[in-house]
């Protein structure tokens, strides 16, 4: 009886050795797959973080590239004559009551038009 006692003492000793291995095993796999998740994540932020700069330079060298435009054809325009600076319009001169009366009769003014 006593082989059988110690026989049971012992598998009851192997089944929680066995147990406790089990569960440290679980464990480190929890942990180990803990880690990957974060990896992951971090990872993710990363690559994240990396586009979102790409984007922000291809932006910076489109804006470049239409700025240099917008200089090239503003140097053209005033280097054309072409620029608004410096013009004025001329004011239009007001006729004589007799003049007036002259271009009416003459067809040259239609006082029913909005431009009279």
């Amino acid at each position: 009886m006593k082989m059988d006692n110690e026989n049971v003492s012992q598998t009851n000793e192997e089944k929680e050795t066995q147990s406790e291995t089990e569960e440290s095993m679980g464990n480190r796999t929890e942990i180990k797959r803990k880690t990957e998740e974060e990896r992951n994540r971090t990872t993710s932020i990363i690559d994240d973080a990396r586009k979102a700069a790409r984007e922000i330079r291809a932006a910076n060298e489109e804006t470049r590239e239409l700025q240099q435009r917008q200089e090239m054809l503003m140097a053209q325009q005033q280097l054309g004559g072409k620029a608004e600076a410096g013009q004025t319009t001329m004011p239009m001169k007001e006729l004589e009551p007799i003049e007036y009366s002259k271009k009416v009769l003459s067809g040259e003014i239609n006082p029913l038009s909005e431009n009279a």
